[in-house]
């Protein structure tokens, strides 16, 4: 997280808490073009949640299916996953950071 530039949101851990980090989600502005760039720069990137929880077909006919969500509605349009495993080398996570830096137009 230290590497990746302030253009991004980045996971926030509450103090009483720690995150489980299965997957590193970010939100980026211009999000598919931040995905291009990405892989322009040889770095893959995934959508693990393209539809919000409450749109998912179980939840078709449940309670809250249908309310307008807006904020999430919005947040699902921006969230990207960066590469993350325990096999990353330094390096890589390195590399992973200077493209998203170069992605977004951000200098090191």
């Amino acid at each position: 997280a230290d590497h990746l530039p302030s253009e991004l949101a980045l996971p926030v851990e509450r103090p009483d808490c720690r995150h489980v980090y299965h997957l590193y989600v970010v939100r980026a502005p211009d999000r598919d073009g931040f995905r291009q760039r990405l892989q322009a720069a040889g770095v893959g990137s995934a959508i693990h949640y393209p539809v919000p929880i409450h749109r998912q077909p179980a939840y078709a006919g449940q309670p809250g299916a249908t309310v307008a969500l807006p904020e999430t509605e919005r947040l699902v349009n921006e969230i990207v996953s960066l590469p993350m495993h325990p096999l990353l080398a330094p390096a890589q996570v390195e590399q992973v950071a200077a493209a998203a830096r170069s992605a977004l137009g951000v200098a090191a």
